[in-house]
Order: structure tokens, then C-alpha cells, then sequence
């Protein structure tokens, strides 16, 4: 469950601008898993606002960690986005 203006990275591709690791924030929570995020560029200008189901957000911290933990075990990011 992720709370308005959580910084979150998308898991999977969700538009042809929005891929995976994409950055974006929580704008907005709504009944259930679903969300309003706003994703940006590495400018930080807006790609697309998207309402996104939460099993495909992951907070940016825990994305960090998880990325680093696979760079000390020898995993690369494309092995990471295959699971």
C-alpha cells in the first residue's frame, strides 16, 4: 500500500512512454490497490499521469535496495525486470 507523494518506481512497461523503472509519485490513493501517479523523465518533466494498479509500483527506496542487493550477488537489471 503506498501513500500520496510516495516516490515509486514502475515494475513493468505501462505505456510507450512509462517503461519499467520509471519514476513517478503518488497523486493520489483511491479505494483498493489502484493509484494516480504522475511519471517523469530523468528532467523530472511529466510523462504521463496513469492510474496504476499498486502490485505494479514498488517504492523507490525498496527498488534501490533491491537493485543493490542484486549488484553485490552479480545479478544485472535485466534479470531483476525478468522476475
Amino acid at each position: 500500500m503506498f501513500n500520496e507523494y510516495d516516490v515509486v518506481i514502475a515494475k513493468v512497461d505501462l505505456s510507450e512512454k512509462v517503461r519499467f523503472g520509471c519514476l513517478g509519485a503518488v497523486l493520489m490513493c483511491f479505494d483498493g490497490d489502484d493509484y494516480e501517479v504522475e511519471f517523469v523523465d530523468s528532467q523530472k518533466d511529466t510523462l504521463e499521469v496513469l492510474t496504476v494498479s499498486g502490485s505494479n509500483l514498488v517504492l523507490q527506496s525498496e527498488f534501490e535496495s533491491c537493485l543493490q542487493g542484486r549488484y553485490l550477488q552479480g545479478h544485472s537489471l535485466k534479470s531483476l525486470h525478468n522476475n
